[in-house]
């Protein structure tokens, strides 16, 4: 869910000034872990050293700015998307907004569109459990091989 068109224009207006300024409250870390079916892959992510320097870092002003404004725009737009697309998303997800998914979906005018909820699955798909991970591989190049 996006915020009022004008707290996005307040942001964008004050990150041309203050770009790294950081944002307070925001924890991206904290539901680093529900992202991953597998804990194996939850641990190895957290013991990435990129992960690990990702996560001292704050959220910026600049970065939340753009992310707003172009989720917002491709809200707006979302009646020009015509080419054939393919959502897969776990049906544990934690991390996106399903609503917006099902949105996304719902107004994209692609004739050739749909949404594959994956049971059992979080947001790392490539990074789940095996079986669900080789599934979505597999319904992937499906997908892929029949559009071509």
């Amino acid at each position: 869910m996006l915020p009022p068109k004008p707290v996005i224009s307040l942001l964008n207006f004050l990150s041309r000034f203050f770009p790294m300024l950081q944002m307070p409250g925001s924890d991206f870390f904290s539901t680093f872990d529900l992202a991953f079916g597998d804990p194996g892959w939850a641990k190895a992510g957290r013991e990435d050293p990129f992960i690990q320097e990702a996560s001292k870092l704050p959220p910026r002003l600049g970065m939340a700015a753009s992310v707003l404004t172009n989720m917002d725009q491709l809200n707006k737009n979302l009646d020009q998307i015509k080419v054939p697309f393919k959502i897969f998303t776990g049906e544990n997800e934690k991390r996106v907004d399903t609503d917006a998914i099902l949105k996304l979906a719902k107004d994209a005018q692609s004739t050739d569109k749909s949404i594959e909820i994956v049971p059992e699955a979080y947001h790392q798909l490539f990074q789940d459990t095996p079986e669900v991970t080789e599934m979505v591989c597999q319904n992937i190049q499906k997908w892929v091989l029949a559009r071509s």
